[in-house]
């Protein structure tokens, strides 16, 4: 009688490991954060302002949507309001970016050749050099809809209830992140419409699932947007409206060329150097989609006359397009298939490793003596601060109880007591938020260096700064 041998089963190599791979791509995203952390003393720009705004929740608060501002408040519950706050909300986006990025390409392929996959995104230059820099909902965004995206396609697959549901709250999400989300998605949804083994899981029903899942979660920002539309419009300006619809057409060519240009010929110069291989599902889907994602950018530039469009606004269109085309090329025979993930890993490491001199070069220390401004503030007695939100935001940091907040150049302004209206030496925005406050806020005398005229309503105050030598 022969006794069975038994098989002891294989560990997977370390290419193979899921964890792996999540693990590498959150070394980078912690690394990038520990630079952030030690190399900035300020916060300014789009940091500056998401910092303000995370300091309450509110159904809104500018032109961006909520999301971000959300989930920085939580993780400020986490790490106090600050920079490294601020670093590790970075830092959960751009893991987020490139763990979508994976399981989107694990889809389609095994362990090992998502990893690989998802490596070509760092060949598009908002994710690999522009996002480490600066950028907040563009980052969120561009994590979210490769997840929706994942929603999608299950749910052609399976056509479950849930299903449903889970795409409506993913597309929701996205949208909530920015609302640029949407582009991708709506193409993808008329790209199944055109395909008639796709089509039914959309003409059915149950879209009503996805429709109302999406419109609960969307309906609380919708509305304060709706009772604060000057606010929730005025990024529309950075469209150009009127500006020419040529114009526009170009600068859309352009914005594709940037966002996706190296990754195109890394992809086309791999694809011409082997052989072909086996065929990615739903390859045509995405390439509908993707079609539809740009026609409806264009109708939006003609429409309005906008002559603008910039390269961030598409990497939610990129996001998940270069994990896919990676996978495509990943499936093709000759080692050259491995260029755009080869290509994408040196780029992820050169910019990773010039990150420290960007900061030391455009942000050696504090510009300002945020301390001494916050000491002068303190004295006047105003019980609010309407001011630029780098200012704003420097002014917090030095002292979190003074009533300080952005000041945007749209909206209604109310008046609650004395109102300090400080501003940099060249703020162009301090008469047209003057002009915009109540006939009878009172003015007040503060005990600092004024500049320009006494409206005769409100001091036109502006603080006098002392900078770091």
């Amino acid at each position: 009688m022969t006794a069975a041998t038994a098989t002891t089963p294989t560990r997977p190599r370390l290419l193979d490991r899921t964890l792996f791979w999540l693990g590498l791509f959150a070394a980078y995203a912690v690394a990038q954060a520990a630079i952030r952390v030690h190399f900035k003393t300020s916060i300014f720009g789009d940091e500056a302002e998401l910092f303000l705004w995370a300091r309450e929740l509110a159904w809104g608060y500018g032109v961006q949507p909520p999301l971000y501002a959300w989930l920085q408040w939580g993780v400020n519950q986490v790490f106090g309001d600050g920079i490294v706050a601020l670093a590790a909300m970075r830092a959960l986006c751009l893991f987020g970016i490139y763990s979508a990025g994976f399981l989107l390409a694990r889809r389609f392929g095994p362990v090992r050749l998502a990893g690989l996959a998802a490596l070509a995104l760092f060949l598009i230059p908002e994710i690999s050099q522009t996002f480490l820099r600066t950028r907040t909902h563009n980052l969120l965004v561009s994590a979210l809809v490769p997840l929706a995206v994942l929603a999608f396609l299950v749910l052609l697959d399976h056509r479950r209830p849930r299903d449903y549901l889970l795409f409506g709250v993913a597309a929701g999400l996205a949208v909530l992140a920015k609302a640029t989300g949407a582009i991708f998605l709506l193409g993808l949804i008329g790209a199944a419409l055109t395909l008639p083994d796709r089509r039914e899981a959309v003409l059915t029903r149950r879209v009503l699932l996805t429709a109302g899942a999406a419109g609960l979660m969307l309906a609380g920002p919708a509305l304060w947007s709706y009772a604060n539309l000057d606010l929730a419009t005025d990024s529309l300006a950075k469209f150009e409206p009127g500006g020419g619809w040529r114009v526009g057409i170009v600068s859309l060519g352009w914005a594709v060329v940037a966002s996706v240009g190296f990754l195109a010929g890394f992809v086309a110069l791999a694809a011409a150097s082997t052989r072909r291989g086996s065929e990615v599902p739903d390859l045509d889907l995405f390439l509908r989609a993707t079609g539809l994602s740009l026609l409806i950018i264009a109708a939006v530039v003609v429409a309005t006359d906008s002559a603008e469009v910039k390269e961030r606004w598409l990497v939610p269109i990129a996001a998940p397009l270069a994990p896919l085309a990676a996978v495509w090329v990943l499936n093709r025979r000759g080692w050259m298939r491995f260029l755009p993930s080869a290509a994408g890993a040196i780029v992820a490491l050169g910019m990773l490793w010039s990150l420290p001199g960007y900061f030391r070069q455009n942000e050696p220390g504090p510009r300002t003596d945020f301390a001494a401004l916050a000491e002068a503030m303190r004295t006047t007695g105003a019980v609010s601060m309407p001011i630029p939100d780098d200012m704003a935001a420097g002014v917090a940091l030095a002292d979190p109880a003074l009533p300080v907040f952005e000041r945007v150049d749209a909206g209604p302004v109310p008046c609650e007591g004395p109102i300090l209206l400080a501003g940099w030496g060249d703020d162009i925005g301090l008469s047209a938020f003057l002009s915009r406050l109540p006939a009878d806020c009172p003015a007040m005398a503060a005990p600092v260096r004024m500049v320009g005229q006494d409206s005769g309503k409100v001091a036109l105050q502006v603080i006098e700064i002392r900078t770091s030598d």
